[in-house]
């Protein structure tokens, strides 16, 4: 008995992942392979040893098997290609040459699907996010295109614990991008989003929740007869006012000399314009330590009106500087100016010759 074939190279790799969920297994052998031992000798098994169907092809010395169906994703398969484990007996088993040489032993090659890919999720259309509605709202959204069908949530809390539409999520299933939802709506906020569905079942994420008011409130022109009538009525001022506090507090309070506004808050209705510089006049005095009583006549200042939120009015006084007792420093007289000093004295100029004086031995004559 000759040299039995050997396997060269398979697809995929044993031990692989992510493996394409529509994966065809190849495997490459050393010779020529008799294909009568294929349908006994061949096949694939999820992770429970249950074999999946599938379709067996041989061409160069090459063996081909492709699912019939995909498999699922994110699961681990086992690829068994049988040889023979007594290679001393007489009658050989399992794959062999197309010359009767068995293939020593088995080869299993173990791999692991790829991960569900997951849905897109659906862009939201109508009604638009924050608008306001006066009518029976349609619902739109965009196709997916691995989509089958589609789920629509809609509920008057953010949190969805309970639904407007539809009453139960299990099972229900929209095949368009559009409904007009049976509802009773009531006015107020809404919330709602949508997600996609694949025909086993599988979902995509919800979308953004989106938010509209629903209203029937109808809005119109305001005309006359929508006012009610007024009546106007008249009430008599009452100028009666009661003093709330003061600053300073109380008679004989000990305030600085240096204070710098005194206020009186009332409480009554007052008219502002009837308070003038005439209406407030403010006595100072000083008291010495001999109990010495000095007027200082009226004070002068000046005042403001300011009403409080809680209905009393502040009148505020601030009076003038008091004019201060120590006389005023008398200015220091300027420095004279120190004298220029006078020029030395330099050397006398030489007198000039009188022209019209003849020099000495000498006379004129004419």
């Amino acid at each position: 008995m000759g040299k039995g074939p050997v396997v060269l190279t398979t697809s995929p790799a044993s031990y692989e992942t992510r493996v394409a969920t529509t994966v065809s297994i190849t495997a490459e052998f050393s010779a020529d392979l008799d294909q009568r031992y294929f349908k006994d000798y061949v096949y694939l098994t999820d992770t429970h040893g249950v074999r999946i169907e599938g379709r067996t092809a041989y061409r160069r010395r090459v063996l081909t098997f492709t699912p019939l169906t995909p498999l699922s994703p994110g699961m681990s398969y086992q690829f068994f290609m049988i040889g023979d484990s007594d290679l001393d007996n007489d009658q050989p088993s399992g794959l062999r040459s197309i010359l009767g040489d068995p293939m020593a032993g088995n080869v299993v090659i173990n791999f692991t699907t790829e991960s569900a890919k997951l849905l897109t999720t659906p862009d939201l259309s109508s009604p638009a996010n924050e608008s306001i509605i006066r009518y029976k709202p349609s619902f739109t959204w965009q196709s997916v295109e691995e989509a089958a069908g589609y789920q629509i949530r809609i509920s008057k809390s953010n949190r969805y614990d309970t639904l407007v539409f539809p009453e139960e999520l299990s099972g229900f299933r929209v095949a368009d991008t559009v409904i007009e939802p049976d509802v009773d709506w009531q006015d107020g906020l809404h919330y709602w989003s949508v997600r996609s569905m694949r025909k086993d079942g599988t979902v995509s994420d919800w979308s953004p929740t989106w938010q509209f008011h629903y209203t029937t409130f109808v809005e119109r022109p305001i005309v006359e007869d929508d006012a009610p009538p007024v009546e106007i009525m008249h009430e008599p001022m009452d100028l009666d006012l009661e003093l709330v506090d003061s600053f300073p507090a109380a008679d004989g309070a000990e305030v600085p000399t240096n204070i710098k506004s005194i206020y009186f808050r009332v409480i009554g209705e007052i008219d502002v314009s009837l308070i003038d510089t005439d209406s407030l006049s403010i006595v100072g005095h000083h008291i010495t330590n001999d109990d010495y009583e000095e007027s200082h006549e009226l004070v002068s200042g000046s005042y403001a009106i300011v009403q409080d939120k809680d209905g009393t009015t502040y009148i505020v006084f601030t009076p003038d500087p008091l004019p201060s007792d120590e006389p005023e420093p008398e200015p220091e007289p300027e420095p004279e100016p120190e004298p220029e000093p006078e020029p030395e004295p330099g050397p006398e100029p030489e007198p000039e010759p009188d022209v019209d004086t003849p020099p000495e031995g000498r006379v004129n004559q004419r």
